[in-house]
Formats: C-alpha cells, structure tokens, sequence
C-alpha cells in the first residue's frame, strides 16, 4: 500500500469558516475586529464563516499575522475541506497518481484503473492544457 492509501479521510468535515469563527469566539474578538484587523472585507468574511466562500492564501496571510495561527494552517484546512467535497462528489471515487508528461498528476479516479485507462487519461490531460495555452477555450 502507497502513503496515499494510508491517509487519513474522514467520511465529514465541516467548512474552515466553523474553525474561524471558533477561534475568533475564544480569543473574544467580534467578526468587525478581525475585518478590520486583517483588512479583509467584512461581507467576505461572514461568507467565510458562513461556509459560502474559500479561504484564499492572503486570507491565510492575514490570519496568520492578527489570529497567530500560521499560513499553513488556514491552507491546509481549506486544501481538506474541498477534497473532501471532491470525494463526495466523486462517490466512490480517491485520489489517483498518473504520469503526464513524466509528472505525476493528482486526479480523482478508481484506484484500481487500468494503466490502459491511465495513459488514456494523460493523454486527454495534455489535449485539455494545449487546448487552454492555445486560448480553444476564450470566448
């Protein structure tokens, strides 16, 4: 078994607005402080903690510096959360390594595809990324 297979992945997780607000509750703080504190809007931020918006990496920065929680963290939390709806989504379906372009690439799949199925996935990879950098795709 590979580390991937070993990870832990819960069957719930909450949205890391709930952690937020948990954590601005303890230390005392109003949602206003901590807009005002981090500069950050404060319609965004109930949306955050409503579970309506990501938090984004600058979000992350900001936290870190007013909340003394690192980056890391608040990226982390927000990285699991949306796995964890990919999952959901995707029913049964994990997190599968492929090789594109001898990189390996993260997609969600069955664990037990055929390499035939992998290389065929690849391939539509590359197709989709010429695709983009080629601006197929821009209106």
């Amino acid at each position: 078994m590979t580390d991937e297979e070993h990870q832990y992945k819960p069957d719930t997780a909450s949205h890391p607005g709930e952690t937020l607000l948990e954590t601005i509750q303890t230390l005392g703080m109003s949602r206003s402080e901590l807009s005002r504190k981090t500069r950050i809007d404060e319609d965004v931020l109930e949306l955050v903690i409503a579970g309506h918006a990501q938090i984004t990496f600058r979000m992350a920065r900001q936290f870190a510096k007013v909340l003394g929680i690192p980056v890391s963290f608040w990226v982390k939390r927000q990285s699991d959360y949306n796995a964890f709806l990919e999952r959901a989504a995707f029913g049964g379906h994990q997190d599968v390594w492929i090789e594109v372009d001898g990189k390996q690439q993260r997609v969600l799949g069955d664990p037990n595809m055929s390499e035939e199925t992998k290389k065929s996935l690849a391939e539509m990879i590359k197709a989709a990324t010429r695709a983009i950098q080629n601006g197929d795709f821009d209106d």
